[in-house]
């Protein structure tokens, strides 16, 4: 019972060529890249978040790149 597949099935999946090397290889290097590029713009806010933390744990504690017009106003 719906073990036999209708005639329109069996023709189109025989119509459906088996890809090539070539091909094979194409779309192992599309997914490759596709991949990378997900997950670098992944990382990129990843990157700014902790860069950002990190500038403000050093501004909170002091201990930043001091800017020398700065510490020149103050000593005056």
């Amino acid at each position: 019972m719906g073990a036999e597949q209708k005639p329109e099935i069996k023709q189109a999946e025989q119509k459906i060529p088996e890809p090539t090397a070539e091909e094979k290889r194409l779309f192992r290097e599309r997914n490759l890249f596709l991949a990378l590029g997900i997950i670098s713009a992944s990382l990129i806010p990843l990157y700014s978040m902790l860069f950002g933390i990190g500038a403000g744990i050093q501004h909170y504690r002091g201990t930043g790149i001091k800017d020398k017009r700065v510490e020149a106003g103050k000593k005056e």
